[in-house]
Formats: C-alpha cells, sequence, structure tokens
C-alpha cells in the first residue's frame, strides 16, 4: 500500500484535487481513497507527512469537499506565478552558470514575450519550465548559427553569446504553433450552445450570436489550413432593461469564445460607471487601464454604460476614450461589452467612436407575462420546487398586473426570480406546522402561497 510505503518518509500527492468526482457517475473511489488517507494520517500522526498540491482554485474545492480536509492539512502555501523579472532572473542565471551570454537587444525581445504571455496566462501557465524550453531551443539555435561560422573565425564571444536573431527565430515558432492550436473542448461548446438555446426568447440575440460562432470557427479552420483569414471585430453592445438577459448572455458567450479559442483566459471583468471614473482626468485613466489589464485574455462587461456619456464635462468620456484606444492597442486580447438601457441606442448612433468600434449589436427585448412564467417555472425546477395550477395562473395574474401598471419599476426576470422566492418564503411559514410533512408538501408552491404575496 503507498501509504505503508510513506512510513517514516513523505508521501507526495500531485493533483490532488483529481481525488474529488466531478460528476455523479460511476463510483466514487477517489472519495474512498480521501477517507482511507485521512484515517491513516489521523492513526499513525507523527509517522509520517503528507503533501497534497494542485491548481489553486480546484485545491480549494478539494478542501472544501470533506471537513476533515483542513483540519489535517494546518499548513497552506500558495505558489505564485513568476513575474516576467523573474523569469529573465531565472535565464541570466541558467546562462551565467553555462557561461553563456546574451545580447541587450536579445534581452530586451524575450522579457517583452514574458510580459506578453504573462498578461494573458491561464492556470496552465509553464513558469519555470518556459525559460527551460526557450533556452533549450536557444541554444540549439545558437549551436547551428556558430557552425556555419568559419573555425578560424570563431571566437568564444561568438560561440557563446545569444543574439537577437537566436531569440527571434524561437519565439516566432513558438507563437505561430499557438495560433493554430486548437485550445476548446468541443464537449464544452456544445453545452454552452446548449445553454444559450436554452434561455427563455431572444431568438433574435441567439441567431445573432450563432452568426459569429459560425465566423469565428470558419476563420480558425482557414488559418489552421494556412488560408488567409479576416479576423472579426467582436467587440459588442447589449441594449435592453433590467432583467432581459444581457448579465447571463454575456457569461455564456464568454465560455463560447473560451472554447472556441478566441479568450486564452475565458474570464469576465464586470464594471460599471464608478468603477471606471474618478474626481479627475488622470485618476480615470489610471483606473480605466488597471481594469483594462486585468480584462487581457477575456472579457470586459461595462454595465449600464449609457452614464458614460451623460455629461460631456464628466470624466466618462475620458474612461470611453482609454477603453477605445486600448482595445486598438491590444486588438484581438481581450472583447468589450458595453450594456445598457436604450439611451445606449441612441447614443451608438451619434457618437463615431462607439459606432466604428462596436459593430454587434444585440437588443434585448421586455418578457411578456407568459414569459415571465416560463422563466420562474425553469427557476423553481432548479431548485427543487413545481408550481401547481392555480399558482400557475396566480403568477400569470401577477405578471400581467405588473407588465401594465405605469408606476412601478419593472425589472424583467429579475423580479420574477424575487416574486417566486416571496412565494417559497410563504410555502415555508404554510407547511411549518404541518405535523407529518410528505415530499410533496415541502417542494410544492400553491395558490395561497401566492396569493399571498405582497407587491
Amino acid at each position: 500500500m503507498t501509504i505503508d510505503k510513506a512510513l517514516g518518509g513523505m508521501l507526495f500527492i500531485d493533483e490532488a484535487y483529481a481525488l474529488v468526482k466531478k460528476n455523479d457517475s460511476g463510483s466514487d473511489f477517489g472519495k474512498e481513497a480521501i477517507d482511507i488517507l485521512l484515517k491513516r494520517m489521523e492513526d499513525d500522526r507523527g509517522k509520517f507527512a503528507v503533501i497534497a498540491a494542485g491548481y489553486t482554485d480546484e485545491m480549494n474545492a478539494f478542501i472544501a469537499s470533506n471537513p476533515g480536509i483542513k483540519s489535517r492539512f494546518s499548513k497552506s502555501f500558495t505558489f505564485e506565478d513568476y513575474s516576467p523579472s523573474e523569469l529573465m532572473e531565472i535565464v541570466k542565471k541558467n546562462l551565467e552558470r553555462e557561461k553563456k551570454n546574451i545580447t541587450k537587444e536579445a534581452e530586451d525581445k524575450l522579457q517583452k514575450y514574458f510580459e506578453e504571455i504573462y498578461s494573458t496566462r491561464d492556470k496552465k501557465f509553464g513558469n519555470a519550465r518556459i525559460v527551460r524550453n526557450i533556452l533549450e531551443s536557444v541554444k540549439q539555435k545558437l549551436l547551428l548559427r556558430v557552425s556555419d561560422v568559419p573555425a578560424d573565425k570563431r571566437t568564444d564571444d561568438i560561440s557563446n553569446t545569444i543574439i537577437l536573431n537566436d531569440i527571434t527565430e524561437v519565439l516566432n515558432r513558438d507563437i505561430e504553433a499557438k495560433q493554430f492550436e486548437v485550445k476548446g473542448d468541443p464537449l464544452k461548446l456544445q453545452e454552452y450552445i446548449d445553454e444559450l438555446n436554452q434561455l427563455v426568447d431572444l431568438e433574435d440575440v441567439k441567431q445573432n450570436i450563432f452568426k459569429l460562432i459560425s465566423f469565428s470557427k470558419l476563420t480558425q479552420l482557414k488559418k489552421e489550413r494556412g488560408l488567409q483569414a479576416a479576423d472579426r471585430n467582436l467587440n459588442s453592445i447589449f441594449i435592453g432593461n433590467e432583467g432581459t438577459g444581457r448579465s447571463s448572455v454575456v457569461k455564456i458567450l464568454t465560455n463560447i469564445y473560451k472554447e472556441l479559442g478566441i479568450l486564452s483566459k475565458g474570464h469576465i471583468i464586470e464594471v460599471d460607471r464608478s468603477g471606471l471614473v474618478a474626481g479627475f482626468k488622470e485618476q480615470t485613466i489610471l483606473n480605466t487601464d488597471k481594469i483594462i489589464s486585468q480584462s487581457i485574455g477575456g472579457l470586459l462587461f461595462i454595465k449600464d454604460a449609457h452614464n458614460l456619456f451623460v455629461d460631456d464635462n464628466s470624466f466618462g468620456l475620458e474612461a470611453v476614450n482609454t477603453i477605445v484606444r486600448r482595445m486598438n492597442e491590444h486588438k484581438g486580447k481581450f472583447i468589450v461589452v458595453l450594456s445598457g438601457n436604450n439611451n445606449l441606442k441612441s447614443i451608438c448612433q451619434t457618437r463615431t467612436e462607439i459606432k466604428n468600434n462596436f459593430p454587434n449589436q444585440f437588443h434585448f427585448s421586455d418578457y411578456s407575462s407568459r414569459q415571465l412564467l416560463a422563466i420562474t417555472v425553469i427557476i423553481a425546477e432548479k431548485i427543487g420546487y413545481t408550481l401547481d395550477e392555480g399558482a400557475l395562473q396566480e403568477f400569470l395574474d401577477i405578471f400581467n398586473q405588473l407588465i401594465s401598471s405605469e408606476d412601478r419599476i419593472f425589472m424583467n426576470g429579475i423580479t420574477a426570480r424575487n416574486i417566486l422566492y416571496s412565494a417559497i418564503t410563504n410555502q415555508e411559514e404554510r407547511i411549518f406546522n404541518i405535523i407529518e410533512q410528505n415530499e410533496i408538501d415541502l417542494t410544492t408552491i400553491t395558490l395561497e402561497d401566492v396569493q399571498k404575496i405582497k407587491l
């Protein structure tokens, strides 16, 4: 047994998070292994030590999967990614150990490359392994280059100095290999497309997104086959009221772009005017630049973007100008989605910088009462509730009332969710005093529960 072999020494479990089952299929032998490990750590305390290692997010999930893990593993160490300057220091120490030099131009080129890959890194970022692979290739390039130099002219300085051309050829080869690499998981991509299809209504939005997906797939195929392909501007504008599905769509869309290989990291940075605009121009530019740096490799989602254009004398326009400038400087490295109400629609028509840089517009219409009812049913099913016929009709009446009311702020899907949770609260109060609560009592929302809702 592995643990018996570790007695008197150290047991190192790499990628320990793989012991936690990710779905409900098959036998959970990973859980059994964790249970045995924790028991032996207690029974044989002091006889052996255990180190569990893995990616940060996955290890947090591993720790949360069993209450005993945190108490048994009393110390936690986080190993941060090497910064570009630290990667460069590793290069210099390796070259010094091998008595090799590097020219200033070659060093600057390599430093810039490290900064580039660091800004778009994901959890698979190779850190020191990247340095090792590059240096091995560069040294091979150096040997080949030196072998072409006549022996009588081959000095120690020439033989042991890495020049700009050595670095450039190796890095260009690496960039070209990555350019045609298929990064996405086709099964995950289909899952996200299915998730988009399952959203209530939004047919026009879905069709326009599917067109973007098809174009992106064709572009990728052409590049893989060495054909010319025009890169499409994917920066977009979402126009609609609160609760019409804009946030849900942008999350799914980001995941789709990640699986298509368009976004290297596939994360979302969400901000509004307050996260960009400060009390003076310079600070606004600094704030906006910081947000953009965080967005590299992902999607920048700016909510209520119409508020950036409220006053021509405010610094909202400075934030917009900075975003547009950085979009052009870092083309293809991140995507921006401006989201807002109908005021944003008129802004798009009058402002050239928006019209030219955000060619894709998606319009999110308010939901009808029956669509809101469908959303309510979907949310209820996801959290384990069903609605009886009386509850369904009462919900429909409430939504009709809200839509026709002129003195209320109606928030579409958000309101539907909040009303459902009010009904659930009423249901819990109703069944609390039932002596023997059966499964139907616990999971059914009735007419009475909905009628007690106070709007």
